[in-house]
């Protein structure tokens, strides 16, 4: 089954579920390789969410299309209850 899923909702529940950055380490005293892979990880969000910015602003608001497939796993009694429709319904 192949879905349709709309640009806009998807980034919107993306960065939702990425949740704000802190500014501080949880840890005590962290190496420095760790604060170091932090900003680099950082500074990936930040040009990646300026790249999204972007492309949003300069694109027609009709949105795109990303192909999305779902992987069924039923049992022997249960198999063929999983419609479409539940399918879609769960995206």
């Amino acid at each position: 089954m192949k879905l349709q899923i709309p640009l806009v909702p998807l980034l919107a529940v993306l960065n939702l579920a990425s949740g704000p950055a802190s500014a501080s380490c949880g840890s005590n005293n962290p190496p420095e390789e760790a604060l170091e892979a932090a900003r680099s990880l950082d500074i990936d969000r930040q040009s990646t969410g300026m790249q999204v910015r972007s492309a949003l602003h300069n694109s027609p608001r009709e949105g795109f299309v990303i192909p999305t497939y779902l992987h069924v796993v039923e049992s022997k009694e249960k198999a063929g209850l999983v419609t479409d429709k539940m399918l879609h319904d769960q995206v």
